[in-house]
């Protein structure tokens, strides 16, 4: 016990209490002599000083040092970086190996000027863009020390202020030397010899080019190489298009070929091939059964124009005239259609004048007669000897000019047919213009100019007035457009396709009149001059806004429909399709998937449906998400705050406390906790108080993948087919047939219920994989159970081969150990042994061959050798043999039996007789049973919590545990140690001994020389160290 001690004198030690402190002392100091300790815990002094080690004090909570605890209460982090850090627990020695060059270099960048390669740092020389080293010349700067210095007259007056002002220096002034001036011509011949390789960024060397290849960019290379074209044996497919609405030159392509319809000239035309183009020319005297330009088509000997509607201009250029050889034969002659002059030969009858566009000149002095449907008007022309201004008296006929005629001057009536001129005036003085029409560019009448298709006064500020005679009417037939100007002074309006004034609208817009009825899908309304028509959307579905009078109608970011929703055609979704229905229709022949996995059973655990909502506000919060948590959990929303945008709190025991409060609403599903998340439809709106509430469980439920099958008349039917996880026993079944509808729980139990094959190259279960016919564990060292249900046997239909001497092992009852059947390493012939058809008739019978594969029963004994640590029972046989000669084996039918164990070459027998016995080994030990596991050469004594325990030096030493004795008495007993009671024997002694020295009982079962304690026996070994170690001795305990 340890020593007790007081704190207070007023409360004294007990005798129990002082006889144990005396007792401790009595067994941590043996001796006193006067002033000095002679032992303590066995341990003598030298020369009245004495020192105590760790090995004389039994270790308590505090633990002795030693190496192998403290390295393992070390431990090392290499947190990263360069280098790495590490620590031998073993050894102790901690490690640290620097940074790798590499490592090193990732932490150096070369700045402007400087390169780094391989570690190795230099400097760049210097550019116009890029720092680095300079050098100088000589003639011109001189370098001391790093510093620079200008020499005198270091600096050329050909390298200053290069110009073209005054002062400065420009190519003129330099001569030119072996560096050539640049001109175009040295640099066209320069180009012209230069190869494309030469380009720095073009390589032709790597790839050589063939017909057809072109120049393509390599990113990989960083330069132009040649390659085959794109098209049909790679690369981009391109196409041609033929734009506009002409013939069209591109025909298809065809692998890398595009092809291109050819030019074909026809009559007239003449194509020639040039290196760059190709010219089209007209033929000096071309043919053509017809001809069509922009405006134009000459047909046999028509000209006509292709456009309805348009005139026929003959033009000539500058003071040429349009000259008719032939006959000349027209219908109408307008004077906007007669440009020039019309020139003919001499004709001897022109039967008929259409319309011209030029001036008409009749040679010497040929009649123009007019002809009219019953009458004639002869125009005679007699040789004028100037030019003239012709009177016609009678106007009946139609006149018909296209010359230089300044003027026609009549005071008569011209009132039929037509006159077609582009002369300068027309002056019929009091008479007046009537019937047939009067084609001119242009046409001043009085105060009004009619040009083109504009009329306009020529009196500034003046009106146009259109006035019609009576009851007539001035009639448009086509729209009026006002540009930026006003139409005034309009009557109020009569009928109902009259116009009206801005006053008359205003005055009927504050009477309340009805502007029109609206009729919706339900209802209808009459608006009215001074309603208000409101465009309301609806919630979630439909946004309405007003900007600028412009009213627009569309759909919001997110769209809720409330009720079904048909498409016509496809539907493209740019983010997630969630659909929260009970069941989700794919009417596609194939359903493709471009995600990685198909999750299943991720539905809302609460939902719109069982979201609660009580308020009197605005209800457009969801509670979403698959369930993650492992209870039951309500959860509570509420609104705690208005604004842009409004605000929510929420809590998991209706407010008694609160997860978060304040938080903003942004139309996203929002998280709570256990991948529940509310979602509003809207920011703001919201009232305050309005709360949301929702409960989510755990669900556990079957899940899978099903399908419909209907074989017809065939079993079975209509029924279904599919996968799925089957949560009572947590498998997933596949199954062949099942005729209820697959919902909620899947029924095994039902009549319908069949499983189904799998087929598969290889199929792993676990640690198992069936792949062909091998079965393997990718277990290492794990067994393969074939376990049967009940009273089942494992029926193999067809031989059992065990490879590579593979066991056949029988198990004892509880598995923990086996017997086994092995083939030999080599067996040079199959043989099969046929065992007998029933058993031995009697005990002790043996098994043998007849050499053919045959066993039969048989009491014969065969001599073999044995090897192994198992012991063998010793046979025997009696003095005689039986009557066929036969030798019996005979054993030992007590409770001791003879044994021999050839792996320990040990014979057990309850008694030996003999006249003389020897041993390997040299000491004499006896079994006995020691309170705990001590290591060999500890001296014992009798005590403890069973039969021996350590030795002190006032115990009396019994003997001490033996290695390998040379005889074992009692070697039976269980849980025995062999104690050497006499003999020589390793024994554990602390500190220095010399041969022939006696060694006595020390502390804890060792023994020393210099120990008070009973004697162990004598030292049969020297030796100086000091520690401990085993000295074998003579026992004389």
């Amino acid at each position: 016990m340890a020593i007790i001690l007081r704190s207070s004198r007023s409360v004294p030690l007990t005798h129990a209490e002082v006889d144990g402190n005396f007792t401790d002392l009595n067994t941590r100091t043996t001796t006193l002599e006067a002033n000095y300790v002679k032992t303590v815990n066995g341990v003598s002094a030298s020369n009245n000083a004495l020192t105590i080690g760790t090995t004389n004090i039994t270790e308590g909570t505090n633990l002795y040092y030693t190496d192998t605890r403290s390295r393992a209460s070390i431990s090392i982090t290499d947190a990263g970086g360069d280098g790495s850090l590490a620590y031998n627990s073993t050894t102790g020695v901690i490690t640290y190996t620097g940074p790798s060059a590499s490592e090193v270099r990732a932490h150096i960048s070369a700045g402007e000027g400087i390169d780094i390669t391989t570690g190795v740092i230099s400097a760049e020389d210097a550019t116009s863009s890029n720092k680095g080293i300079a050098s100088f010349s000589t003639d011109h700067f001189s370098v001391t020390s790093g510093a620079v210095t200008l020499l005198a007259d270091g600096i050329d007056d050909t390298l200053i202020d290069f110009g073209t002002g005054t002062n400065q220096v420009n190519t003129a002034d330099i001569p030119e030397l072996t560096n050539l001036y640049y001109t175009d011509a040295r640099a066209d011949a320069r180009i012209a010899a230069a190869s494309i390789d030469d380009l720095s960024d073009v390589n032709t060397t790597a790839i050589a080019p063939v017909n057809s290849y072109v120049l393509t960019w390599d990113n990989s290379q960083g330069y132009w190489m040649p390659a085959a074209a794109p098209g049909a044996s790679g690369g981009e497919a391109n196409t041609i298009t033929n734009l506009g609405t002409g013939r069209e030159i591109f025909s298809n392509k065809v692998g890398v070929d595009f092809r291109l319809r050819s030019l074909t000239p026809g009559t007239g035309v003449i194509l020639t091939q040039n290196t760059n183009d190709i010219e089209i020319a007209i033929s000096s005297t071309p043919t053509f059964t017809s001809l069509t330009t922009d405006g134009i088509t000459i047909n046999d000997n028509n000209i006509s124009t292709t456009r309805s509607n348009d005139n026929l201009v003959l033009d000539p250029s500058g003071t040429g005239v349009v000259q008719v050889v032939g006959n000349l034969t027209a219908s109408t002659v307008t004077a906007t259609s007669l440009a020039g002059t019309l020139t003919t030969a001499a004709q001897t009858n022109i039967t008929s004048l259409g319309t011209l566009a030029a001036n008409l000149t009749l040679a010497n002095t040929y009649d123009l007669v007019f002809t009219g449907s019953s009458n004639t008007s002869t125009l005679v022309i007699a040789d004028p000897s100037s030019d003239r201004i012709h009177t016609l008296p009678d106007a009946t006929g139609t006149i018909i000019t296209t010359g230089n005629l300044a003027s026609i001057v009549t005071t008569g009536a011209l009132d039929s047919g037509s006159i077609t001129s582009n002369f300068g005036s027309i002056d019929v003085g009091a008479s007046a213009i009537s019937g047939g029409a009067l084609t001119v560019s242009s046409a001043v009448i009085d105060n009004i100019t009619v040009a083109d298709n504009n009329i306009t006064s020529n009196i500034t500020n003046a009106n146009i007035v259109l006035d019609p005679s009576g009851t007539g009417i001035v009639e448009v037939r086509s729209q009026i457009s006002a540009s930026s100007n006003r139409i005034t002074n309009v009557a109020d309006p009569a009928a109902a396709q009259d116009a009206a004034t801005k006053a008359y609208v205003d005055a009927r817009a504050s009477s309340g009149a009805t502007i029109f009825t609206a009729t919706g899908d339900t209802g209808s309304d009459t608006i009215a001059i001074g309603d208000t028509v409101a465009f309301s959307g609806t919630s979630n579905e439909i946004n309405t806004s007003v900007v600028s009078n412009t009213i627009t109608i569309g759909l919001p970011n997110s769209v809720t429909i409330s009720n079904n929703l048909t498409v016509g055609n496809n539907v493209t979704i740019g983010g997630d399709l969630t659909v929260t229905g009970s069941t989700n229709t794919v009417g596609a022949a194939n359903l493709s998937v471009a995600d990685q996995y198909i999750y299943l059973n991720a539905g809302n655990a609460i939902g719109d449906d069982n979201t609660i909502f009580t308020g009197s506000g605005l209800d457009d919060g969801v509670l979403e998400g698959y369930f993650e948590g492992s209870t039951t959990t309500t959860y509570y929303v509420r609104i705690d705050g208005t604004g842009t945008p409004d605000t929510f709190e929420w809590s998991k025991d209706n407010f008694a406390s609160t997860e978060a409060t304040g938080v903003a609403i942004d139309s996203t599903a929002q998280a709570l906790d256990s991948n529940i998340t509310i979602r509003f439809l809207a920011t703001t709106g919201h009232t305050i108080g309005d709360k949301w509430v929702g409960t989510a469980a755990p669900i556990s439920q079957d899940t899978g993948l099903w399908s419909n099958e209907n074989t017809g008349t065939t079993a079975p039917g209509y029924t279904h087919i599919g996968l799925f996880f089957d949560v009572t026993d947590r498998t997933w079944k596949f199954v062949n047939e099942y005729d209820l509808e697959p919902t909620g729980a899947i029924n095994t139990a039902h009549s319908s219920f069949k499983y189904g094959p799998v087929e598969a190259g290889s199929y792993k279960t676990g640690s198992l994989t069936i792949s062909g016919n091998k079965i393997n564990s990718t277990d290492s060292n794990a067994n393969i159970e074939l376990l049967t249900n009940g009273t089942g046997v494992i029926d193999m239909q067809s031989n059992v081969q065990l490879s590579a001497q593979g066991d056949l092992r029988f198990a004892d009852a509880d598995s923990s150990n086996w017997v086994a059947f092995q083939a030999p390493p080599t067996v040079a012939s199959n043989v099969t042994w046929t065992l007998p058809a029933a058993d031995a008739s009697s005990t002790g019978y043996l098994l043998k061959s007849n050499a053919s594969g045959v066993l039969s029963w048989t009491d014969e004994i065969r001599q073999t050798a044995q090897s192994g640590s198992s012991d063998f029972k010793v046979l025997f046989s009696s003095t005689t043999g039986d009557a066929s000669g036969a030798f019996t084996a005979q054993i030992d039918s007590g409770t001791s039996e003879f044994t021999y164990n050839p792996g320990t070459n040990t014979l057990t027998a309850a008694n030996f007789a003999g006249q003389a016995t020897s041993a390997q080994y040299a000491d004499l030990a006896e079994m006995y049973v020691p309170d705990a596991a001590y290591p060999a050469g500890t001296v014992v004594t009798i005590g403890g919590g069973a039969e021996i325990t350590y030795c002190t030096p006032t115990n009396i030493p019994a003997g001490v545990i033996s290695t390998a004795p040379a005889y074992l008495m009692n070697s039976k007993l269980e849980n025995g140690a062999p104690v050497a009671l006499v003999g020589r024997v390793p024994v554990r002694v602390v500190g220095a001994v010399t041969k022939g020295q006696v060694v006595r009982a020390d502390l804890n079962g060792v023994a020393s020389a210099t120990a008070d304690g009973e004697r162990v026996g004598i030292a049969l070994e020297s030796s100086d160290n000091t520690g401990e170690k085993l000295i074998e001795c003579m026992l004389k305990v």
